[in-house]
């Protein structure tokens, strides 16, 4: 067995135990729905990612001909050795991450609750409860929809947890612009760009991508000078390389320190920007360097 069907071989054991779990070496987005949140997840990607390394050193100490014959090309198990492997991780897959709310889940796991935006792009208008799920990048499920709701479906009032919090806040912030008195308007794609730009709207990168290319669509679009030049187009992938960019630079060059809760070095490159012609504000730069220290190890410090 040469290395590249090793690894497939690997990825596809991997897959078995943990279904969407291990998939693939690049991180999702994570779906922006508070700072708590994104701590959250960071630390659960992190716990992924020792796991798969565990695994695949485990798998490491069987030979060549040892993977071939316990495990067949679609990485089930074809002896007993390899059943209880897969079993015994499968557990403690179960035993991390089995009890996550849907919206951990969800990027954890690639599930379907995961936005499908070539899908919704098709779409002529959004609901209120479309905008705000697919604005943090996640399907606009009923079981999401209820979740932040004031009451149940039983009548019992909801106990909000940090999450929810948030995106009841979230929603109450796109109801007021664009449903203030609950007549179920839908929001045109050009407004909703131009309202995101103006109030600078933290929302995932597929929404973003999406919302922009309907609104130029329509000939009528607001067009910031990021989005006049394509860089709207990035995926998910690369917004993630830009904010561990600019928080390295930040923290190299400048002395910032993500576990201060309030810096002054978002003031300073704000004045640097300004300088400079280039139109940025201090609560832009703080949610990029918010986003980038977020993908920092435990560790960073001693490094």
């Amino acid at each position: 067995m040469d290395k590249s069907k090793q690894v497939t071989r690997y990825l596809r054991i991997l897959t078995q135990i943990g279904g969407g779990l291990f998939i693939g070496p690049d991180e999702p987005e994570i779906p922006p729905m508070g700072e708590n949140y994104g701590q959250a997840l960071s630390r659960l990607l992190l716990k992924r990612d020792e796991m798969s390394k565990q695994i695949r050193t485990e798998l490491s100490y069987f030979s060549p001909e040892q993977i071939e014959q316990s495990f067949g090309r679609d990485g089930k198990s074809l002896s007993e050795e390899a059943k209880q492997f897969i079993s015994r991780y499968r557990r403690e897959v179960e035993a991390a991450f089995g009890r996550l709310k849907p919206w951990y889940s969800a990027p954890l796991f690639r599930t379907k609750q995961l936005a499908d935006f070539e899908h919704w792009a098709k779409h002529e208008y959004f609901s209120l409860d479309e905008v705000v799920w697919l604005s943090v990048g996640l399907e606009p499920e009923a079981s999401f929809i209820a979740s932040i709701k004031e009451f149940d479906e039983r009548g019992s009032r909801q106990k909000p947890d940090e999450v929810t919090t948030y995106m009841s806040r979230h929603k109450e912030i796109i109801r007021r612009k664009f449903d203030p008195y609950d007549q179920r308007h839908k929001p045109k794609f050009d407004e909703l760009f131009a309202w995101i730009n103006e109030v600078d709207l933290t929302v995932h990168s597929g929404f973003y991508g999406l919302v922009s290319r309907r609104a130029e669509a329509s000939g009528k679009a607001f067009q910031p000078d990021l989005a006049r030049k394509g860089d709207y187009k990035f995926d998910g992938r690369e917004r993630v390389s830009m904010v561990k960019l600019i928080a390295a630079m930040a923290i190299d060059a400048y002395g910032f320190d993500p576990t201060e809760k309030r810096s002054d070095i978002p003031k300073e490159i704000e004045g640097i920007a300004d300088r400079l012609g280039l139109n940025l504000t201090r609560k832009t730069i703080r949610k990029y360097l918010r986003e980038g220290s977020e993908k920092l190890p435990e560790d960073w410090k001693s490094e």
